[in-house]
């Protein structure tokens, strides 16, 4: 590792190990100051109980059962073994302290933006344009939601594997060997085993083939540099074992979250809202890239985008797509730039929707490097042409920079606990039905009942078909006092989930209260005939069945 460093090290030409050691220890410090909060931050109830408190598996530590689990287990609709024994190993060693499984990840996402910042300048040469972009990956607001969220653990070890893969992918463009073959392809299969979205990444490395490798030339016989172990001088087709890697975890994917559930297919998401909402996300990521406020931890899905947005963003995408092909000789990197962005979001875009979110801030973790390099690297190329702008620009970055430090400060203080984060969601985002669903379970929580109810009220009137949150507003409603409104919540959610032996369940509860004996005994018997072994159905149908048999006995 060392070795390899070095090399890359080395081809920073124009700048001494020193000066490039001090600036991976500025980017390191000041990112580790701006997130430096996150460890004094609690878990959230969003995902994190199902990740690590609640999980048996993981807070057990490093375990050969857990192993095994992490290597057969989809639960949450994904495979992705090493980011559950990642969360395991923290469990492990630090238990679960909150703050230390915050850090992990602030760790991780520090390593990020180094290995980002030394894959780049050692592919290009240009240390200060690889820097800007390690900056802008390592402090935008955007990347807050990957990092501060515990949960998100696989978004920052994939995309370290993913950087990996890349560095591993420079070693091996300088002397092809099927041992530097291997690295690449090691590092990949790693960061598939962290997270599937990676499936991309030969896509873009065929992109740095073309800028800044340009090896693509060897296709027509004019290639600088070393013929490849595959195919000599056909970079494509030595990238072709990668893409059969990316097939085949797409396709298990797929199966896997389909049968689970997970994905909306043929559901009430129609293949027009699906393109809508893809093409639509594709321009407010960028907006929000260039003006990233208002973010929010979840974004409701909008069913009814007006059609002038949706061909307004498909303009704006042709228009951005043409101006980069018309580049693609004069500034390649403008181009890459482009289609890094645009291919790398594919798997979560919303062709195949996954989840009831129209996007989300860390589906931009890795795209965002994308935009970053094409738009670093064309201005870096303007103001080199007209001296007198070098100046003006360094002060434009560096106050840039500053305004993403404070933004994301701010942003990373919405994470500190479940209360804050969603009731900031729902300050800065409409009919947001997990905001209030969430708030409306703390609410259930803490006793507050009131709260709870209204808050739940909100949940299942920005989505009416929210079994759970009917389902928590028919305890909020019980609790209160109101047992009328609790069996009508409860009666809700066991239509919407007729399958559910919870709902039919609390069903049998409020008739039972009610003196409903009859009532309660045929919806407590409905909730076993579901699950046999639910303890509360079966302990309140036997006090059901006895208070009938004492009003009733038998001569």
């Amino acid at each position: 590792m060392v070795k390899h460093l070095s090399h890359i090290l080395k081809r920073l030409t124009g700048s001494t190990i020193a000066r490039v050691l001090l600036i991976l220890a500025a980017l390191a410090v000041v990112t580790t100051v701006v997130y430096i909060q996150v460890g004094d931050f609690d878990f959230t109830i969003y995902d994190d109980n199902m990740y690590v408190t609640g999980n048996p598996m993981v807070f057990r530590g490093l375990r050969a059962e857990g192993i095994r689990w992490a290597f057969s287990s989809t639960d949450l609709n994904i495979w992705h073994p090493l980011t559950w024994i990642s969360h395991m190993a923290v469990a492990e060693y630090f238990g679960l302290a909150p703050g230390i499984h915050h850090t992990v990840n602030l760790i991780i996402h520090v390593i990020n933006a180094i290995l980002l910042l030394l894959v780049l300048a050692n592919m290009t040469g240009r240390l200060w344009e690889s820097t800007i972009v390690a900056a802008i990956f390592a402090l935008h607001p955007l990347h807050v939601e990957s990092v501060a969220w515990v949960s998100q653990r696989k978004d920052v070890l994939s995309a370290m594997f993913w950087f990996l893969t890349m560095g591993g992918y420079v070693l091996y463009v300088a002397r092809p060997s099927w041992q530097r073959y291997t690295i690449v392809i090691t590092f990949f299969v790693l960061g598939i085993l962290s997270k599937p979205i990676v499936i991309m990444l030969p896509a873009v490395l065929v992109l740095l083939d073309f800028w800044p490798y340009d090896r693509l030339r060897g296709m027509f016989g004019k290639n600088n540099h070393a013929p490849g172990i595959i195919a000599g001088d056909l970079p494509v087709i030595e990238k072709l074992p990668l893409f059969a890697i990316s097939i085949a975890t797409a396709v298990a994917t797929y199966i896997t979250q389909g049968s689970q559930g997970g994905i909306e297919l043929f559901g009430r998401l129609s293949l027009s809202q699906r393109l809508s909402n893809a093409v639509v996300s594709y321009v407010k990521y960028i907006d929000m890239t260039i003006w990233p406020t208002n973010l929010a931890c979840f974004y409701p899905f909008d069913f009814a985008l007006p059609m002038w947005k949706v061909i307004t963003s498909l303009l704006i995408l042709i228009l951005l797509t043409i101006v980069a092909g018309l580049y693609i000789k004069k500034a390649p990197y403008i181009f890459v730039g482009w289609l890094w962005y645009i291919l790398s979001l594919v798997p979560v875009i919303g062709f195949v929707h996954v989840g009831g979110a129209a996007l989300a801030d860390r589906y931009m973790y890795i795209p965002l490097v994308g935009l970053a390099v094409t738009v670093v690297f064309a201005l870096s190329e303007a103001v080199y042409k007209v001296s007198a702008l070098k100046h003006l620009a360094t002060l434009i970055t560096v106050s840039m920079l500053c305004v993403y430090c404070l933004l994301t400060w701010r942003q990373v203080a919405v994470w500190k606990d479940s209360y804050t984060l969603f009731q900031h969601a729902a300050n800065v985002t409409r009919n947001n039905y997990v905001a209030y669903f969430n708030l409306g379970t703390l609410m259930l929580t803490n006793n507050r009942y009131r709260e709870a109810v209204d808050l739940l009220q909100k949940a299942v009137a920005a989505k009416p078909d929210y079994m759970e949150a009917y389902l928590n507003l028919g305890n909020a409603r019980f609790f209160s006092g109101d047992g009328n409104g609790a069996l009508m919540s409860f009666k809700k959610a066991a239509e919407l989930n007729p399958d559910s032996e919870l709902a039919h369940s609390a069903v049998g509860m409020v008739y039972l209260n009610q003196g409903k004996v009859d009532d309660a005994i045929q919806a407590f018997q409905k909730a076993l005939s579901i699950n046999p072994d639910l303890p509360f159905a079966i302990e309140n149908l036997e006090k059901a069945q006895a208070i009938k048999q004492a009003a009733h006995p038998q001569p």
